[in-house]
C-alpha cells in the first residue's frame, strides 16, 4: 500500500489510534454494495432508465498497519 502525508487529523481504522496532521498514512477503499443491473428511481424497473449503482467506503490506516 502506498503512503502519502495526511493533510488533516484522521484515525486508522484498524488499531483506532489517530493519525496527525502531516504523518505518513495509506487508504484503501471497499466496496460495499455493487449492482451492474442498474436500479432505477420510482416503482417500476425500465432497462433505458437504469443506471450501474455502486457504494464504496474509504478506509485509512497508520503507517503500522498498512504495512
Amino acid at each position: 500500500m502506498k503512503l502519502k502525508k495526511s493533510l488533516k487529523d484522521r484515525t486508522c481504522s484498524n488499531c483506532r489510534e489517530p493519525i496527525s496532521k502531516g504523518s505518513l498514512y495509506g487508504q484503501r477503499s471497499k466496496t460495499l454494495i455493487s449492482d451492474s443491473k442498474g436500479q432505477c428511481i420510482g416503482t417500476e424497473y425500465r432497462k433505458e432508465y437504469a443506471f450501474p449503482l455502486r457504494i464504496s467506503r474509504k478506509y485509512d490506516y497508520c503507517e503500522r498497519c498498512a504495512l
